[in-house]
């Protein structure tokens, strides 16, 4: 709820609301001259909740963001890292990956972001075919790079690289850059990666042993 105070408009927190609070939004539009500013404003919003939100700015208030080049380019980013955290199982390539999105980000010189360009260029076979999905549905056309709401995000981007249900391994991308993990320790596969133990290529080793039954 907002009071107006001359030309301001004062938030007020200490308000009841009934339990479809969720569901409550509020929108505005200052006139500019000829033209009209809309604003929008949800307490309640989260990820969770973020339909909900993209209901009442699109179908409610007949709002669009496809002129918004700030925000495609935040969506995009955010859009593309969670389909390669959840659609790369290989932890490798998913650091690669990542790595090469925030590149795209931090070091294209063109200042236009491709999406199609991005799947053309590090995606293939089916994978490709399912990113290519999101591609056609939200950015079908590229855009200008603008990173007004992401930099703080670039800067300062973990990745996390699970090992069991309960324990991941955490860092930047280029701290994560040489790690693998080998899911099937044969004797064979130890053999090989002996000499680069020997030698001090591998700095470290990480051991998950089964845990043992506490029954007999």
């Amino acid at each position: 709820m907002f009071s107006i105070e001359g030309t301001n408009l004062k938030l007020i927190k200490d308000v009841f609301l009934s339990p479809a609070k969720d569901f409550y939004k509020i929108g505005f539009f200052i006139k500019t001259g000829s033209n009209y500013i809309p604003f929008m404003y949800d307490d309640q919003f989260s990820m969770q909740k973020k339909d909900l939100t993209e209901y009442f700015y699109g179908k409610f208030l007949g709002l669009t963001t496809d002129r918004n080049d700030t925000l495609k380019s935040k969506n995009f980013f955010q859009d593309t890292k969670s389909f390669i955290e959840t659609n790369v199982p290989n932890s490798k390539d998913r650091i690669g990956l990542l790595k090469a999105l925030t590149v795209e980000y931090r070091e294209e010189a063109s200042g236009v972001l491709s999406p199609k360009g991005f799947s053309e260029k590090y995606f293939e076979g089916s994978l490709k075919a399912k990113f290519d999905k999101i591609v056609e549905t939200k950015y079908p056309l590229s855009f200008t790079k603008k990173l007004e709401l992401i930099d703080k995000g670039l800067e300062l981007q973990r990745l996390s690289i699970p090992l069991s249900y309960s324990l991941v391994i955490s860092g930047s991308s280029d701290s994560l850059e040489g790690i693998e993990i080998i899911d099937d320790p044969t004797e064979a596969k130890m053999e090989e990666i002996e000499p680069e133990i020997n030698s001090g290529v591998i700095k470290k080793i990480v051991l998950l042993r089964e845990r043992k039954s506490d029954t007999a």
